[in-house]
């Protein structure tokens, strides 16, 4: 029996003998009830992308019988993690974007019609997304009338270290991914020179810049963080003096490649009349030597700006007895 057609059932009470079931006939005519199963089917070819990425659904309606169906239509609105780009409809169809609506109409037994809708990723959550199918026949079996789809945009991110986002130069601060790092190129710069970062995600600062580091996750979806690096200052060199005993020291005023850079230093022999330590420039002092010999003191000056502290420079002091 095929649903929706037409049978004609005989009825009776015979003898055993009547081969033609002649005797007590009753004739009842029962008419099957037309119907049109129809289905829909929903794919995505992107379950985790990026965002920003372009994703495809595709969606399949169809009539698996025993009927032609009539008046079809299938709903499938957007998510809000998304934004409409463009759609492939068969011809004889039509699809709205603002209200999710694809009309397809007449579809025959065994019939297909398949959609394509391309959207972009806005932003990051779990968005389902659901397509139902109706006709103007009835359906026999609802069960298949919806589908869904769930869409979880890979969104990674970057932990940056105790070294901060502010490095000197030669210095280092670690940066971690989450999820699954790419098998390759995981960790790159967008300015080495200014910047370096290895594969573990180890940042080196080279000089005075910013540069981009970006994370990359097995998913091909990238996070950055931009690193700015401040130069170590400098000492300009400072000439080694000498004194008598009773000279007026003038003032020692250091430069440096860094504006605005501040300086600290220290004096290993104060008996030449210096302090021990002091910062800012050398100040004036009385040189000193009550001795016979020469004395001499070694002048350490440490420069630092933007919190980066360069390399040490010294220089000498030398202090001579009063001539006898």
């Amino acid at each position: 029996m095929i649903q929706g057609g037409t049978y004609e059932f005989k009825i009776a009470i015979a003898d055993a003998g009547d081969r033609n079931l002649d005797a007590g006939v009753f004739v009842s005519k029962i008419e099957g009830v037309f119907g049109a199963d129809l289905a829909i089917q929903k794919a995505v070819d992107k379950s985790t992308p990026c965002i920003g990425d372009i994703v495809e659904f595709t969606l399949t309606a169809k009539n698996v019988g025993p009927a032609d169906a009539t008046g079809v239509q299938v709903t499938d609105l957007l998510p809000s993690g998304f934004e409409y780009d463009s759609h492939t409809a068969p011809s004889g169809t039509t699809y709205t974007p603002s209200t999710g609506i694809w009309n397809i109409g007449n579809l025959a037994l065994y019939g297909e019609r398949v959609l394509k809708i391309r959207a972009k990723v806005k932003s990051a959550g779990v968005y389902t997304n659901q397509a139902t199918i109706t006709g103007t026949k009835n359906d026999p079996d609802a069960t298949n009338d919806k589908a869904q789809v769930t869409v979880v945009p890979s969104v990674p991110q970057i932990t940056i270290g105790t070294g901060g986002a502010t490095i000197c130069a030669g210095s280092t601060t670690q940066l971690t991914g989450s999820g699954t790092p790419a098998t390759s190129g995981a960790w790159t710069s967008s300015n080495p020179s200014v910047a370096t970062v290895n594969n573990s995600g180890l940042v080196t600062g080279v000089s005075d810049g910013t540069a981009t580091i970006t994370y990359k996750n097995a998913n091909g979806c990238t996070a950055n963080v931009v690193v700015d690096v401040k130069p170590k200052p400098t000492v300009n060199v400072v000439d080694n003096k000498d004194f008598c005993n009773g000279a007026s020291s003038p003032v020692v005023t250091f430069g440096s490649n860094v504006t605005g850079t501040t300086y600290s230093w220290t004096n290993d022999n104060t008996s030449i009349g210096l302090a021990a330590s002091g910062t800012g420039n050398l100040p004036a002092f009385t040189a000193t030597n009550t001795g016979t010999s020469p004395i001499t003191a070694t002048i350490t000056v440490t420069p630092s700006a933007n919190g980066c502290t360069g390399t040490p420079r010294t220089f000498t002091i030398k202090v001579n007895p009063t001539a006898t």
